[in-house]
């Protein structure tokens, strides 16, 4: 052990001792030191009593933890050790605290697997767009703000549908969590759909009207009258009704219909052929 007033150049001069781990004391802050490995890993360390024993708490690696911000992270906790605090208990805490991982792994074979027949699809989300970001989370760390960035991300590269879909299923895995105790609150609340969805019409193509009215040949008129809206509407047709049709058009219409609205259907005979 040796004891050095600690600069920032003097830390990046520092250089391994073959096969010995030496840790360096740094003189204005007692037992706060750098520890250095034979492989040139250099780690921040505090060493300090608590309920009258020796602890030794890791603070971070240099360089991506510098020596002003290691300074005041030792202070930070040598203060809540005075106060009565046990910031040993937190850090051990946080080792073992589940993440976002975790849920996600949990919801797919809980929930996902036994429920719905489209949860490769969850687990594709999942994988593409929500563990790359927040794999490393706890749960409840992952705001209303993260959401709404990720929801974000995907509409602006020109999938707003997608980003529909994506915020779906982030809601449904975080009352997953509610309801399995991991959280009190969703992140989801007052997140909007960022794409706007339309039904999509589907108006048959003249063979096909053909090939339904020659399926339907048999069917006594009444029948094939109530059958034409499901097989040539272009709405949705539970509640259509389809009139007339002596002149070898039906007249389709109904509340399934947007108001007023109405379709006309060819017959047979007025299908060129």
């Amino acid at each position: 052990m040796a004891i050095l007033n600690l600069t920032a150049r003097k830390v990046e001069s520092l250089k391994p001792t073959p096969g010995r781990q030496v840790e360096y004391c740094d003189v204005s802050r007692a037992g706060f030191r750098l520890r250095l490995s034979p492989n040139g890993t250099k780690t921040w360390v505090l060493r300090c009593r608590h309920r009258r024993l020796e602890r030794r708490l890791k603070l971070g690696t240099y360089p991506a933890m510098k020596l002003a911000e290691a300074r005041q992270l030792a202070d930070d906790m040598k203060a809540s050790v005075e106060k009565g605090e046990d910031p040993f208990a937190d850090r051990a805490r946080d080792k073992t605290a589940k993440t976002f991982k975790d849920l996600a792994a949990e919801y797919i074979e809980r929930h996902a697997k036994p429920k719905k027949k489209t949860w490769r699809e969850d687990q594709r989300v999942l994988d593409k767009e929500l563990l790359p970001k927040w794999r490393h989370l706890r749960p409840v760390e992952i705001k209303r703000a993260d959401v709404r960035e990720r929801i974000e991300a995907v509409a602006d590269r020109g999938s707003p549908i997608h980003a529909n879909r994506l915020l779906a299923v982030i809601r449904k895995i975080f009352n997953f969590a509610i309801e399995r105790d991991w959280l009190e609150y969703n992140p989801c609340h007052m997140v909007k759909r960022p794409g706007k969805e339309r039904p999509r019409d589907r108006v048959l193509m003249p063979d096909e009207i053909r090939r339904f009215w020659a399926a339907t040949e048999v069917e006594p008129p009444p029948i094939r009258a109530r059958l034409a809206p499901r097989g040539s509407s272009r709405y949705p047709s539970r509640s259509s009704t389809a009139i007339g049709g002596s002149t070898g058009m039906y007249t389709v219409t109904g509340v399934s219909l947007p108001p007023k609205a109405e379709t006309v259907v060819p017959g047979t005979s007025r299908i060129p052929r």
